[in-house]
């Protein structure tokens, strides 16, 4: 669309492509929406070297290039960005991409499984299964997905607009690389339910948040292989464990005033509660189950 159109609204079924299988770019002043009820496969599997991100000197200068592929690509200067995935995504690059320069929200909602970086294990191309940015003139994201998967993140979001960001996952979100994330945040405050259906798991952390203050449902499974299952960073955070929640790895809460509460699990139910003050770390044996607590200040349960 160019600068003096509006609304761009795309749908389409299954779509087989060389380089990019659907790719908006929104110029005017409307929404940009996508429907793709069917799946969208990426058969290339070659790389464009400019794309590294090691190539850029700004955030907008990346977010503005296009050299990358993509298995689903929106660019948008106006409001909104929909986009709706009832089948699977496969890229050899990215996998589902949104970059909102406009006024509005991005919501992506994904059914099906998005896979990035099929065949390639080089992080310095920053692909991640779903990738996000809000700009400073953009609001809210929301993301809801089931399987995802790639090299940088499984789901790799900046949000630096005015809005809140929300995550909802219901399967496999994983970050394959050794530094990758299977959830990376960064930006304003965000709301993330890992279901009871969903394991994440990443290279490095498993999820991995900002400075904003976080709310982290975890119903599912959570893992990083650095050891660090969640690292919330600076804000005030909170951690709420269901009763059958599995963590492998600490959870690290970093700067602020932060909660871990245990949302279905009374006192009578914690075997062991061990503080060690050298390292800031509490150790909670409950269900059956240890979890390390680091830098939290409150701890609550059921009753």
């Amino acid at each position: 669309n160019l600068p003096n159109s509006k609304n761009l609204m795309i749908s389409t079924k299954d779509v087989t492509a060389l380089e990019d299988g659907v790719v908006a770019i929104n110029r005017g002043t409307g929404s940009s929406t996508l429907n793709i009820n069917g799946d969208v496969l990426v058969t290339s599997t070659i790389l464009n070297e400019s794309s590294k991100y090691e190539n850029f000197s700004t955030a907008n200068e990346y977010y503005e290039d296009e050299s990358h592929h993509y298995g689903v690509g929106v660019s948008n200067y106006g409001t909104d960005i929909d986009i709706n995935l009832t089948g699977d995504v496969t890229s050899t690059d990215k996998g589902v991409y949104a970059v909102n320069f406009g006024s509005g929200d991005t919501n992506i909602t994904s059914l099906g499984s998005i896979k990035a970086s099929v065949k390639h294990d080089d992080e310095t191309y920053h692909q991640s299964g779903i990738e996000v940015y809000n700009s400073e003139d953009s609001k809210n994201i929301k993301i809801t997905a089931n399987n995802v998967e790639g090299t940088h993140s499984g789901i790799w979001v900046q949000n630096i607009g005015s809005g809140f960001t929300s995550i909802t996952v219901n399967g496999l979100i994983n970050g394959l690389n050794s530094l990758s994330e299977g959830i990376f945040l960064s930006g304003q405050s965000s709301n993330i339910l890992v279901s009871s259906a969903s394991t994440v798991i990443g290279g490095a952390e498993g999820i991995k948040t900002g400075v904003g203050d976080d709310f982290i449902t975890i119903n599912g499974s959570v893992s990083g292989n650095n050891g660090t299952a969640i690292l919330s960073s600076d804000g005030n955070d909170r951690i709420f464990l269901d009763k059958v929640a599995i963590i492998n790895g600490i959870i690290s809460g970093g700067a602020g005033s932060d909660h871990a509460v245990y949302s279905n699990t009374a006192k009578s139910e914690v075997t062991s509660f061990t503080y060690n003050e050298s390292i800031n770390t509490v150790v909670i044996e409950a269900n059956n189950k240890s979890t390390t607590f680091k830098d939290f200040e409150f701890f609550q349960f059921s009753d």
